[in-house]
């Protein structure tokens, strides 16, 4: 009987950016606050494009004298890029392109084997 090596790698490469949902990041299922502290120049900036909408988020702006506070709801994308490692699927020494034909791959794997069993 004839055996054959089965593995997911996730490499070390992180150069594929993700979306919130896809990352599990917190901002996204917990929501988040954004403190600006308006006393800067950078900050007015921020506090300014946020009201503006150009961020394309839902906020809602909590008093705080010379610091904005931007509370924004859950379920959205957040302001960090998150990236995450892509997983290399691998069977019997070759690359496969996807987790379904990794599976497939073995559920074949695994008929054959059987056969062989069966046939003794």
């Amino acid at each position: 009987m004839r055996t054959r090596d089965y593995l997911i790698r996730f490499p070390g490469d992180l150069s594929v950016r993700a979306a919130c949902e896809d990352a599990r990041c917190d901002a996204w299922r917990f929501g988040w606050e954004t403190i600006l502290d308006e006393r800067t120049a950078q900050g007015r900036e921020a506090a300014a494009w946020i009201r503006s909408g150009a961020s394309g988020r839902t906020y809602r702006e909590l008093p705080g004298g010379d610091v904005a506070v931007f509370r924004f709801e859950r379920g959205q994308r957040c302001f960090e890029e998150h990236q995450t490692r892509p997983a290399r699927f691998i069977a019997g020494g070759r690359r496969l392109a996807s987790l379904g034909d990794w599976t497939g791959d073995l559920g074949d794997h695994v008929t054959r084997l059987e056969d062989q069993l069966r046939k003794g």
